[in-house]
């Protein structure tokens, strides 16, 4: 154990132990343990390259206080991003109690008291490759102990570990090898063509460290999988480290490493740096969508759409006008108008999660690419829901208030299927589309096939 209490008499021993007990709990440091005897609240320090300490272990019913000492703002959650709902507490502003909220400012605090037993990992919102775990102690429990890390682990092994020692084991091995971690990941969590398991801080996390070790150069590697949380990661690290002025910089080199004549992962690239610049900008919608205005015209729908994916998945994104739904989009210029509409019926579920009302709420949409932007979106959510289930999507997009909106649902279903490599992914896109009128099915064919071919798949 790394640190130095002193030499211990019988006597003082005595005392150690009494103001254990009372206090319940240990404070971890990166590298050790430390025991921390006299503070009733815990302090966790969040600088701009993580969580100081970034493990503790706290008994049932202690406070820990978050204060951010970065310069940048961070806000602390309990994973999974973006939706903050493993910590069983429901409550707060997305799917869990424990989760601050907001960005903090410099100097700013979130302090939350844990009641449930076991290990919460929790992450900065705003940089989910920032992340850390708790772990809550009943009485007359031990702590878990330090995480071995075997670098020799198969992937087949390292799916059956729980998720903090995935997590260590991830957060190890990236450091030196970012490149190989990220084939493991996708080794372990891609089984049969199929996403298992919730992998996307992981890829945050390998982002990060590729960054650090390579640059902007260490994006090559990076690919689609797990929604773009590697590209999310290197970006979002340049931009933290060196500011939003080098989003043309991210741009020369997306296209650099990935020439769209060879492939189009280029838009993933660029798509992670919306996510970067929202992270910089503090969630500033506006402030994001002008940095993303320095990219090539060509090519800012990407960021774009990374900006509104990050802003949809923030509190003070999640806006809704009840007398005019349409409000948050349709106040904007019109040149963002395709990529907030992709991302307004999430913020409708928010509201409603109800698919029919949320599909009458997409029917509102004030222009043609408003409303057929929300069916297809809808029909996203519905082939996740339904794990590319075709009848359950088939099902799901019935409910929508016209033939355009079952349409449009279904080809968007079709697509994300594809996408998410759900089970027979080609067969279940085509049936899907054969369910439409024949003036309909040849553009879901023509999307769907444009999805397989740009992802190779």
């Amino acid at each position: 154990m790394k640190g130095n209490i002193g030499f211990i008499t019988p006597k003082n021993l005595t005392i150690l132990v009494l103001v254990l007990v009372i206090s319940g709990f240990l404070f971890y440091l990166k590298g050790g343990y430390q025991e921390k005897l006299t503070q009733k609240v815990l302090s966790v320090v969040i600088k701009d390259d993580g969580f100081y300490p970034d493990k503790i272990v706290v008994k049932k019913g202690a406070t820990i206080t978050w204060v951010n000492e970065g310069e940048n703002l961070h806000w602390p959650a309990s994973n999974f991003h973006p939706n903050h709902t493993l910590y069983p507490e429901t409550g707060g502003c997305l799917g869990s109690k424990f989760d601050a909220c907001r960005g903090l400012k410099k100097g700013e605090s979130f302090s939350f008291t844990l009641n449930k037993v076991g290990v919460w990992p929790l992450h900065d919102h705003l940089s989910p490759g920032m992340v850390m775990t708790v772990e809550v102690l009943d009485e007359g429990q031990s702590a878990s102990g330090k995480f071995l890390y075997n670098k020799n682990t198969t992937p087949e092994e390292f799916r059956n570990f729980d998720y903090t020692s995935q997590l260590e084991f991830i957060k190890i091995k990236s450091v030196k090898y970012p490149t190989e971690t990220w084939e493991f990941i996708k080794k372990a969590f891609v089984v049969n063509n199929q996403v298992v398991g919730n992998a996307h801080e992981f890829a945050h996390i390998i982002g990060n460290a590729a960054y650090k070790k390579s640059g902007l150069k260490g994006i090559g590697m990076c690919d689609a999988t797990f929604a773009y949380g590697c590209f999310h990661g290197v970006t979002e690290a340049m931009l933290l480290s060196q500011g939003a002025d080098k989003v043309k910089d991210i741009e020369i080199g997306c296209l650099k490493i990935f020439p769209p004549s060879v492939s189009d992962s280029y838009t993933g690239c660029i798509h992670g740096t919306g996510h970067g610049v929202y992270t910089w900008e503090g969630g500033d919608l506006k402030k994001s969508l002008f940095d993303c205005d320095i990219i090539s015209e060509r090519y800012r729908q990407y960021c774009y759409d990374g900006v509104f994916m990050e802003n949809a998945s923030s509190v003070s994104g999640q806006t809704f006008n009840e007398k005019d739904p349409w409000k948050f989009c349709a106040d904007l210029d019109e040149r963002y108008h395709l990529n907030c509409a992709r991302y307004q019926s999430q913020i409708f579920f928010t509201k409603f999660n109800s698919v029919d009302i949320v599909g009458k709420n997409c029917s509102l949409g004030p222009t043609q690419t408003l409303r057929e932007t929300c069916y297809e979106s809808l029909g996203y959510y519905v082939a996740q829901n339904k794990l590319g289930k075709v009848e359950g999507i088939i099902s799901e997009c019935a409910k929508m208030p016209n033939k355009e909106g079952v349409s449009i649902c279904t080809t968007g279903g079709a697509i994300e299927t594809i996408f998410q490599r759900y089970g027979d992914y080609k067969v279940s896109a085509k049936e899907l589309c054969e369910t439409l009128s024949l003036t309909r099915q040849p553009a879901c064919m023509e999307a769907t096939d444009r999805i397989i071919k740009a992802y190779d798949l």
